[in-house]
Parts: structure tokens; sequence; C-alpha cells
């Protein structure tokens, strides 16, 4: 393990690439090619990068495209703060990536549903 300073937050962090068990940010969908030429960055600010990625490139794509971006990650544990939710005054608010993994709209009405809240009972 080494330790590096996130480049944008400033917040130390443990990195094991190259180590036998492999990176934290392995277990990070692999949406956005690795550039050589830009520093590591700590998990939150990763998760967060992620996060506008996916949304971005979801905008860009069809229900079926971005199904498929998630199907590989649908059953990925533990769920990874800033990427699959946030907190907000102590509740979990789960993000459009979580929601792309999930396949459907679950009904809840939640905040971020990419599925125009489909399966949500009429009032």
């Amino acid at each position: 393990m080494t330790d590096k300073t996130c480049s944008e937050c400033r917040t130390v962090f443990d990195c094991a690439a190259g180590g036998s068990t492999g990176c934290w940010c392995n277990d990070f969908p692999p949406v956005m090619a690795p550039d050589p030429s830009l520093s590591c960055v700590c998990p939150s600010c990763l998760a967060k990068t992620l996060r506008q990625r996916i949304r971005e490139t979801c905008d860009t794509l069809d229900r079926t495209a971005c199904l498929a971006l998630a199907r590989p990650y649908r059953d990925r544990k533990p769920l990874i703060e800033h990427l699959d939710y946030y907190l907000e005054d102590g509740n979990w608010v789960f993000t459009e990536w979580f929601h792309w993994k999930r396949g459907q709209c679950c009904g809840n009405a939640c905040r971020h549903c990419p599925y125009s809240h489909e399966a949500v009972p009429e009032s």
C-alpha cells in the first residue's frame, strides 16, 4: 500500500495499484479510460466523477444500452457512496446508476429514477 494525496480534494488515501490484491479502484465500473497523465483521486472523488460520467453517457444512449452498461454490476456489493447512493439528512438517496443496476422501476417514486416512474401507482 502506498499513501497518495487526492489531486482533487487533497485527502490522503491508500493505493494498492500493482499489489497482489489490486487497488480499491478496481471495484468501480470502468466507464472512463485510464489517463496516465492524471493523478490518482480518492474513492469519494472518483465516485463523484464516475457518477457524472455515467449520467452524461446514459443521456446519450437509449434504455437498452444503459441497462447493458449496468448489468455486469447488478450484484456487486458493497454499494459505493457517491456512486450508488449519497446521504441526505441521514437518509440514503439512490442514484441513477443504482437504479440502472436494479434494471427496472421499483414503484417508489425515487428521486433519480431513470425509468420515468413507470411502476409508480397513480394517485
